[in-house]
């Protein structure tokens, strides 16, 4: 098992015996029950700790199976089953080695080739594509000279599958994306394992999961998917964290008490060139706090989830529904404004408030809190690669730049200094 632990996108260097204690049984041993349980922890809860990546972080703390498991397992005679449930179960977890699995047969193989220019009349440039689309297009590579036609497809394939627009058009994002060398995207699969493992071992029957890169909201019941939604995410320099919240209320009619930083930044100075600026925007100043009524301008819109996080970022609708229609939604101040906020709202409530019922309390237009029957997790995820059980990935931009420090971070073959703090017992 240690000397596949690259099937996860780990160093196998991290997990190496040296081979001078082969002759020393006792030392040799100890050596190699130690790699175990450094890599039982790595598997399970990650190479490196989430806080050493990123300062926007905040998931629940997790332990191993360590010493006391490993003992467990050796004492219960259930030595394999110990080793096979070390890694997460989670489907997108497997989906993701098995594209690795993939990904580095492509680079056994050779890699892809460059793609030099958008002509797709030059027939040397047209070879080089259909070549580039191949290795990752299973139906393209079947297809023995594809005509213009079938080209056009898979272009538009490979557009989807990359957070592209669909438009079959090589621009300069699809000609970029091309160019993307397949030793960055194992790295970029790697990566996203790493971020697998630091997500709980189980995850709950129903919960809503953001995924910040690809700017949409599932919400999950009984493992399936039953809606799905367009999302507004953080900006650049607002960027919307990685956390878990759970929601216990829903907000109709919320009103905006604006934080003090984005106050500081956007507010004053406009309140400093125009002192109407406030009631313009239907605002208020009370003991120092500048708050947005409720209404239909309101900048939370009309529905929303309070979700309290030391991040102050929530799910919530807004006003400005034309935007969703942007490929680029990054627009927020790090709260994520959900398209189809009524729907997820709905499934919140499951079934406590009519449809009608809402309309009738948004109409009103007075602030009501309705306290969910079950609390409802929410998850704010970044996946820049993700995957089906089949192996299937797709690929979306690194919005935040948050990839290579992970991968620098997940280069570091030095062991941590020791596995007792994470152990179960």
């Amino acid at each position: 098992m240690l000397k596949r632990v690259g099937e996860h996108g780990l160093d196998p260097a991290a997990y190496k015996i040296d081979p001078a204690l082969a002759n020393d049984p006792a030392r040799y041993e100890a050596a190699l029950t130690d790699a175990l349980l450094r890599y039982a922890r790595d598997v399970q809860l990650g190479r490196v700790r989430p806080e050493a990546v990123y300062r926007d972080i905040d998931l629940p703390k997790r332990n191993a199976h360590g010493p006391a498991a490993l003992a467990r397992a050796l004492d219960a005679d259930n030595f394999e089953s110990f080793l096979d449930d070390l890694a997460p179960g989670h489907a997108g977890y497997r989906g993701l080695v098995r594209a690795l699995a993939h990904y580095r047969e492509i680079a056994a193989n050779g890699g892809w080739p460059s793609v030099f220019s958008p002509n797709q009349d030059d027939p040397v440039n047209r070879k080089l594509l259909i070549k580039r689309l191949a290795a990752e297009d299973a139906s393209l590579a079947r297809t023995p000279n594809p005509s213009a036609e079938n080209l056009q497809a898979a272009i538009m394939r490979y557009q989807s599958r990359n957070g592209l627009k669909p438009d079959g058009q090589l621009g300069p994002g699809t000609m970029a994306s091309l160019n993307v060398p397949v030793a960055s995207r194992i790295q970029q699969i790697a990566a996203n394992l790493q971020r697998w493992r630091w997500m709980p071992a189980d995850l709950e029957s129903r919960y809503v999961v953001v995924n910040i890169p690809d700017q949409t909201l599932e919400f999950i019941r009984g493992g399936e998917i039953v809606m799905k939604s367009r999302v507004m995410v953080g900006k650049k320099t607002t960027r919307s964290p990685i956390l878990r919240t759970e929601a216990r209320t829903l907000v109709v009619n919320p009103p905006w008490n604006v934080p003090s930083d984005i106050a500081a930044r956007q507010i004053l100075p406009n309140l400093k060139r125009n002192p109407n600026y406030l009631a313009s925007r239907n605002m208020v100043l009370v003991d120092g706090q500048i708050t947005q009524r409720p209404g239909p301008n309101s900048a939370m819109g009309t529905l929303m989830l309070d979700s309290p996080n030391r991040f102050d970022v929530y799910l919530h609708d807004t006003p400005g529904k034309a935007a969703f229609q942007n490929d680029d939604r990054e627009l927020s101040n790090g709260c994520i404004r959900v398209q189809d906020m009524a729907r997820l709202a709905s499934l919140a409530l499951a079934g406590s408030k009519s449809a009608e019922q809402l309309k009738n309390i948004i109409a009103s237009r007075k602030t009501t809190r309705i306290t969910l029957d079950d609390p409802l997790p929410i998850y704010m995820v970044y996946r820049t690669a993700f995957a089906d059980t089949e192996g299937n990935v797709e690929f979306r931009p690194d919005r935040y730049d948050r990839d290579p420090p992970l991968i620098k971070a997940l280069g570091n073959t030095r062991p941590r200094e020791s596995h007792e703090a994470d152990d179960d017992d």
